[in-house]
């Protein structure tokens, strides 16, 4: 039973990610192809959305999280556990500077940072998917 429970977990915390991912990229890639003020304003709104989520744990990216997590694995939540603060902060730092990056985008050196920003939600996402079943058993002992 207690391995069931983990696995669970883990797959979920897996969903989390991937969601975040295609969420923060979306958003990353349109501020790659454009960088106008609308563009910009709408992808730190989008943010917002992140950062409160990641200060709170509660907001509209846990309600999504949620329905998915209960479709998933049947276990109602109410918000983000401390595994999954920990995988979305990289996803809210490297948002951040991508934001900053496309309103300085004239610049040659700093379009070419936000081309190498825009893209690295992938990569964050494998490094989390190597890392997660450590996370998970630094921050669950009793599971181990």
């Amino acid at each position: 039973m207690n391995e069931e429970i983990q696995e669970s977990m883990i797959f979920a915390d897996l969903v989390f990610v991937v969601m975040t991912t295609i969420y923060s990229l979306a958003f990353q890639l349109i501020l790659l192809f454009s960088n106008s003020l609308i563009t910009i304003g709408v992808a730190a709104a989008a943010w917002l959305v992140l950062l409160y989520t990641l200060i709170t744990r509660r907001g509209p990216w846990v309600l999504i999280y949620a329905k998915v997590h209960r479709a998933l694995t049947g276990i109602n939540v109410l918000g983000i556990t401390r595994v999954e603060r920990l995988l979305l902060m990289p996803y809210v730092i490297n948002y951040a500077a991508t934001i900053v990056l496309a309103a300085l985008a004239e610049h040659p050196l700093l379009n070419l940072a936000l081309r190498i920003m825009a893209t690295t939600p992938m990569f964050i996402m494998i490094g989390e998917f190597t890392a997660l079943p450590r996370i998970m058993m630094n921050n669950h002992p009793e599971i181990a």
